[in-house]
């Protein structure tokens, strides 16, 4: 079970979280946060998503993360190609994020995390040894799975239509206590 805060940015697929989470980290960055993580950034064509972007949201790398085009040297997961290098890059920004950043951000823990695999090291380790912080992106349907999953206790689920002046109030007044 985890004791520090876990703020949960939840919608439906493709209803917004990642671009959603982008106004935060602005607003958060304007307030001199230092804002640590990433985010995966889908990738369109003719309205339908092939892919993710991970991006770093320290210095803006960026790296494929997954594509739906079949790659013999990446992991097949549902309906994507995962990019070991990028896995491992998300992996990297975590352990290294947790010792300098004042929040971080985890775009997103899903259903792969949910079935052990992916962020769900990463996400475990966070949890148990770090105070820091945390907001993540859930699918609305998991939300509760992901909570009794990794036994969040200090949880906050705001959704893609909330305020955001509102959850950046909350959440500063969320590290100043922390």
């Amino acid at each position: 079970m985890t004791s520090h805060q876990v703020y949960i940015i939840s919608g439906g697929q493709g209803a917004g979280k990642t671009s959603f989470l982008g106004r935060l980290i602005t607003e958060l960055q304007l307030k001199k946060i230092n804002v640590g993580g990433f985010v995966a950034e889908g990738l369109w064509k003719e309205d339908k998503r092939f892919g993710f972007n991970l991006i770093r949201i320290t210095d803006s790398t960026s790296i494929s993360l997954c594509m739906k085009d079949p790659d013999s040297s990446h992991m097949k997961l549902g309906n994507f190609y995962f990019n070991p290098d990028a896995i491992k890059m998300g992996n990297e920004i975590l352990q290294h994020d947790q010792k300098t950043a004042d929040i971080i951000i985890i775009d997103e823990i899903g259903i792969f995390e949910l079935q052990e695999r992916v962020w769900f090291n990463s996400f475990q380790q966070l949890l148990a040894s770090c105070s820091k912080p945390l907001i993540i992106t859930v699918r609305e349907k998991i939300v509760d799975e992901v909570i009794k999953k990794f036994g969040l206790q200090h949880v906050q689920v705001f959704g893609v239509n909330d305020h955001v002046p509102s959850i950046i109030d909350t959440i500063l007044a969320g590290l100043k206590n922390n």
